[in-house]
């Protein structure tokens, strides 16, 4: 162990950056003592605490290092130099990072080497440097090596985290690694950032409540998307795997509402980077995916509240989007439009309470909102959220042996919740808004049976001239029939039914739910469901379950469907042939 350390003394004191044989001399003693110091734990920590001191010579190597790289304008730079400046950082972070691996006495006498590190890591994830590919194998070497300064002590771990998220803007390492487009890279940034979360609920939170937490959070999200579109097609790098395991540390520690609201853009109802966040939610709330938390954990609770919030939000612009399209349905055709009209509805939507009243309708197809697909889709999302989370409590509920399942009061069990739930003024229930949001889909969104558009779809000549020219670039791009208002499904496909999906699990042996859903119309909403729509598969399937839910110990409901059972059969076209007058459905 002294020879080793004698060694690395004397190269480091014979130490001359500016001579390329002599940093290929200190490179040549690194990489040997790399080696040995990788396998053997034991070598690790006798060579931290034998004499000669091996910190100030690794000090020495870490401040030259890096003065040397601030020292160097890359335009005027000599390629052999760079080349052998580089070759040393790879082979210091590579020593560095073996030396104190899961010892931390080691530790800590080398994080004094932090700042140097971190100067080095700015400078490889510079625009200029990345454009050499060479770089990258410095700048990953680094990060582990930051990694296993840190990883597994406590107090290093906090005082990393903390430092890295109240940086200055230009001096934020993350953000830079998470802009790395290269995925060995972006692996080991995810596992440091993973190391630093693990176990700490506090170093979580400070993702939603430190100064650069939310921008940290933003710039995840979008790392973690690109790697999961790269492995479809490559299927070779653990970087999604890693990134997931963070974002389920952020939903084990209850920051997901927190987080979800401190990526918002403000006049948005739903931003991409939220998207993204719900997508990676609905990943972990399916069943086949394991999770620690129980089924009635305190956290699933919290998460059950904050999607049904979100729920009455993207509900309410849907609907209020739809009715400023189609009008009401009692809306004169001939109402005028008024452009001022469409900021007023963004205004209202952004800043109302999603029961509020919607502002009075211009009439028939006068507005298409740009952003409805992108709220739909969040809203599918949000569904199918809920929908697991339901579906997991009446399982767990279930499954509990018949002596425990005592009485239990209103609202323990998730889908009591939800169904018991009231929009943020408390003028609407989720029930009620389920089904007013099934009814307008089912004006927008004919359903499609074979090819075919049901009667209804308005011909582009009725739509206003702006939204007209849209249509016509969809159709003429291949965006679907020509002329209609469901040329291009993108961002609505299975939200009827999915919503028609939760209604079920809702009404499942609830029967003050189930009056509730008669009340407001939701059966006959229902039963136009029972049919089959291409954009929406199984919806046929699923309405029918629903509706057997609905009726299931229900006579009114019963009485009610048999009232209004037709006679006769429904044509190609939607439209019920019998007696007496053809009826559409």
């Amino acid at each position: 162990m002294a020879a080793a350390n004698t060694e690395i003394h004397d190269a480091s004191s014979k130490l001359d950056v500016s001579v390329e044989s002599s940093i290929q001399s200190v490179i040549n003693v690194l990489d040997g003592q790399a080696k040995l110091l990788a396998a053997d734990e034991e070598l690790r920590a006798d060579v931290g605490s034998a004499q000669p001191d091996v910190w100030s010579p690794l000090r020495r190597m870490w401040t030259l290092l890096s003065m040397a790289h601030s020292a160097m304008v890359s335009e005027d730079d000599d390629d052999a130099h760079e080349a052998v400046l580089r070759n040393f950082t790879v082979s210091l972070a590579r020593f560095t990072r073996n030396l104190v691996a899961a010892v931390t006495a080691n530790q800590e006498r080398a994080f004094e080497n932090e700042p140097d590190v971190r100067a080095l890591l700015r400078h490889y994830t510079s625009y200029t440097v990345l454009q050499n590919p060479k770089s990258l194998d410095a700048t990953r070497m680094l990060i582990q090596a930051l990694c296993n300064l840190v990883t597994g002590n406590e107090i290093l771990l906090s005082r990393l985290w903390e430092l890295y998220l109240e940086l200055p803007e230009e001096q934020l390492i993350l953000l830079r690694l998470f802009g790395v487009e290269d995925t060995a890279t972006t692996t080991a940034a995810f596992v440091l950032v993973l190391n630093c979360l693990h176990d700490s609920k506090h170093r979580t939170s400070l993702l939603t409540d430190s100064t650069n937490g939310p921008r940290l959070c933003i710039s995840l999200l979008d790392r973690i998307a690109s790697v999961f579109e790269a492995e479809q097609e490559t299927n070779s790098s653990p970087a999604f795997e890693i990134g997931y395991r963070i974002f389920t540390k952020i939903v084990e520690t209850n920051a997901i509402p927190a987080a979800y609201s401190r990526i918002a853009v403000e006049g948005e109802v739903v931003s991409p980077h939220q998207t993204t966040l719900l997508k990676l939610l609905d990943s972990y709330l399916q069943p086949s995916q394991p999770r620690e938390l129980a089924p009635d954990s305190n956290e699933l609770r919290v998460l059950c509240a904050f999607l049904t919030r979100e729920f009455f939000v993207l509900s309410a612009y849907t609907c209020r989007a739809i009715s400023r399209a189609l009008g009401p349905a009692d809306a004169s055709a001939t109402q005028p439009h008024d452009a001022r009209d469409d900021d007023a509805l963004r205004d209202a939507t952004a800043g109302a309470p999603p029961d509020a009243p919607a502002p009075a309708s211009p009439g028939p197809l006068q507005e298409l909102d740009l952003l409805l697909p992108k709220v739909c889709e969040a809203l599918v999302l949000v569904t199918q959220c809920l929908t697991s989370l339901a579906l997991a409590s009446e399982e767990h509920y279930a499954q509990a042996a018949p002596l425990a399942r005592a009485p239990q009061p209103h609202g323990e069990r998730l889908a009591d919740a939800v169904a018991s739930a009231t929009s943020p003024a408390g003028a609407q229930g989720f029930v009620e808004c389920l089904v007013e949001t099934l009814r307008e889909l089912d004006r927008f969104l004919p359903r499609i049976t074979l090819g075919k558009v049901a009667p209804g779809a308005v011909p582009v000549d009725r739509l206003p001239e702006g939204v007209r020219g849209l249509r016509e670039a969809q159709t003429a791009h291949g965006g679907g029939a020509a002329g209609t208002r469901t040329d291009n499904p993108k961002g609505f496909q299975f939200l009827k039914r999915d919503l028609v999906r939760l209604l079920g699990i809702l009404v499942s042996d609830r029967r003050a739910t189930q009056d509730r859903v008669r009340a407001c119309g939701g059966v006959q909403v229902v039963m136009n469901m029972c049919v089959i729509d291409e954009r929406n598969p199984f919806l046929r399937e699923h309405a029918i379950f629903t509706l057997r839910n609905l009726l299931h110990g229900n006579k009114e409901n019963q009485a009610l469907v048999e009232e209004i059972k037709p006679v006769g059969e429904w044509d190609d076209n939607g439209m019920l042939q019998g007696r007496g007058h053809a009826v559409q459905r």
